[in-house]
């Protein structure tokens, strides 16, 4: 009876320990997840910085456009045929930007995750699984 007290109180202690180790793994999960999603936030927040970059550029474009027809139409009865030719050229380019901006998808390069399988070492640590190129020196 001794003997089984002792193995089912050993077996105990084993369990304490795993739930131990298992917590530390699932802090080391919950901060990983957090640090991946702030990347992830901030990519998608550079995403829409860009958009509204190209939008803004463009939206620029159209308003100088619009302000030399403005200028034009004040000045119709001076108005020659290469300024009308011209403006209708940047008429022309910058609609072709905007259609380009509206059908382009953006190019986003996205390589896989890779995860080291040394990331985490369950047991004693063998001295060639060890990296040092990992550490930086102070």
């Amino acid at each position: 009876m001794i003997f089984y007290e002792q193995k089912i109180g050993s077996r105990l202690d084993i369990d304490k320990i795993i739930d131990d180790s298992r917590l530390k793994l699932d802090k080391w999960r919950d901060n990983s997840l957090k640090k991946f999603n702030r990347f992830y936030d901030n990519k998608c927040d550079e995403l829409e910085r860009y958009y509204t970059q190209k939008v803004r550029q463009q939206q620029k474009e159209i308003d100088q456009l619009y302000k030399q027809l403005n200028e034009f139409n004040q000045k119709q009865n001076t108005i020659h045929e290469d300024n009308l030719n011209e403006l209708q050229t940047n008429i022309l380019n910058v609609k072709q930007k905007i259609d380009e901006i509206e059908q382009k998808i953006i190019p986003i390069h996205i390589r896989s995750l890779v995860i080291d399988k040394n990331l985490i070492i369950i047991g004693e640590m063998k001295i060639q699984e060890f990296d040092l190129t990992t550490f930086s020196l102070p």
